[in-house]
């Protein structure tokens, strides 16, 4: 993925794959390192899609269970941002990278919140 100073979107572009990619190895269980240059802001918004997808609201893998069965608010993005930023306590995720994980969390949605 690039900076959004390189491609605009990149990231909603990107995340897609990146999800399923995730997908695919957390089913195996394996383990997941997500990073980009500063690990600031890209890695922090695929960590947010990949968490809010694959994850129940417990933080436990359920596959996409739970994210199918539930409307993704910008309060609840928000919500679990904070919970990343307990651990990576340097991120800085941009308005406009996060405007671009609610799109695709989203999209498709008819009942989507904006």
């Amino acid at each position: 993925m690039m900076t959004s100073k390189l491609d605009r979107f990149s990231l909603l572009n990107n995340l897609p794959s990146a999800v399923h990619f995730a997908k695919l190895n957390l089913r195996k269980g394996k383990t997941l390192l997500v990073c980009c240059h500063t690990g600031e802001d890209i890695s922090i918004c695929v960590c947010l899609a990949i968490l809010t997808t694959l994850f129940d609201d417990r933080g436990t893998f359920d596959d996409g269970k739970s994210f199918n069965e539930t409307c993704i608010t910008k309060l609840e993005m928000r919500r679990r941002l904070v919970f990343l930023c307990k651990y990576a306590i340097n991120a800085r995720p941009s308005r406009g990278n996060l405007k671009q994980v609610f799109s695709f969390l989203n999209k498709g949605r008819v009942d989507s919140v904006l």
